[in-house]
C-alpha cells in the first residue's frame, strides 16, 4: 500500500525512511535495483558503498555495472532472508525498467518511421512513440530546496519550466578527453549532456534558458537542468539508436516531489 508523506508517495514506510537517510544515493540504487525498498538499512548501506569501490574517475557505465552485478549476486540471499520468497531467475535489465530497442528497431524501409517524444514529470523521464514506452528513467530538476512547481520561475535554483523543449541530436556533447576527468565536473555533469532548446516564448519560460539533459555521479539535482544521474547511459542508448531530435514535454504531476 503506498505510503504518503509531504515528500511524495513511497512504496512503504521503509522506502520513505531510506530516502531520508541516504537521499540521492538511495535513488540511484533504486534506479538499478527497484526492490531496494524491501531491504533493511544495513543492506542498503552496503549496496550504496559498492558505487564508490572503484576509481573516482571511472565512467558511469562501469560504476553502474558493478552495482548491478553486486545486487544480482546478492538477490537470492535477499529474497530468502527479507522478501519471503524463493528466487526465480529473471533477465538482467539495463539502466531502466523498460527494454531499450537497438538501432535496427528504428530503421524501417530505409528510414526512421518511429517518432519518439519524451515526457518529464519532475520524477521520471519517459520516452515513447505514443504507443510503446521505450524507456523510463528516474530524473530530477532544481536544487534540493526548490524541487517544486512553484519554483519554476526562480533563476539558477528552480526546476525547468513547464512547456515544450527539444533535444537536438546534433547538440550531444560527450566528455571523453583526459581533461574531462575532473571528479567535480563528472559528479555534476556525468559523461554526456544534450542542450534543451526551448519551443515556447521567453515569457512562458520566465526568461530562463541554458538547460541541458545530463547525467551525474552525485544525483543531487541541478539549477534547472534535467538530471538523469546514473541512468543517463540508458537514455543515450535510445537517442544514439534513434539518431534524430526528440521533443520533450515538461508537465509536473504534483506540486512537490
Amino acid at each position: 500500500m503506498p505510503y504518503e508523506t509531504y515528500m511524495g508517495t513511497f512504496k512503504n514506510e521503509n522506502d520513505h525512511n531510506l530516502q531520508r537517510k541516504f537521499g540521492y544515493k538511495y535513488r540511484a540504487l533504486k534506479g538499478i535495483y527497484p526492490d531496494a525498498y524491501k531491504l533493511p538499512e544495513t543492506e542498503v548501506s552496503k549496496a550504496i558503498d559498492v558505487f564508490f569501490d572503484g576509481d573516482a574517475n571511472e565512467d558511469v557505465t562501469t560504476m553502474t555495472d558493478r552495482v548491478r552485478n553486486y545486487t544480482t549476486a546478492k538477490e537470492p540471499e535477499w529474497k530468502a532472508k527479507y522478501f519471503g520468497e524463493t528466487p526465480k531467475p529473471k533477465p538482467q535489465e539495463s539502466y531502466s525498467s523498460m527494454t531499450i530497442k537497438m538501432p535496427s528497431s528504428f530503421a524501417q524501409n530505409g528510414g526512421n518511421e518511429t517518432k519518439l517524444k519524451a515526457y518529464f514529470d519532475g520524477e521520471n523521464f519517459n520516452v515513447t512513440d505514443g504507443k510503446k514506452l521505450y524507456g523510463s528513467f528516474r530524473a530530477m530538476s532544481g536544487n534540493a530546496q526548490y524541487q517544486n512547481k512553484q519554483a519554476t520561475n526562480v533563476p539558477n535554483k528552480g526546476p525547468i519550466p513547464e512547456g515544450n523543449w527539444l533535444l537536438k541530436y546534433s547538440d550531444i556533447e560527450d566528455f571523453t578527453m583526459p581533461y574531462d576527468n575532473n571528479s567535480k565536473f563528472l559528479n555534476s555533469w556525468g559523461r554526456r549532456r544534450i542542450k534543451l532548446t526551448p519551443l515556447m516564448s521567453e515569457e512562458d519560460r520566465f526568461y530562463r534558458d541554458g538547460f541541458y539533459l545530463h547525467g551525474s555521479y552525485n544525483g543531487r539535482g541541478s539549477a534547472g537542468c534535467i538530471d538523469l544521474g546514473l541512468e543517463m547511459p540508458g537514455f543515450s542508448r535510445i537517442i544514439d539508436a534513434y539518431g534524430d531530435d526528440i521533443p520533450v514535454e515538461v508537465k509536473y504531476k504534483k506540486e512537490y516531489w
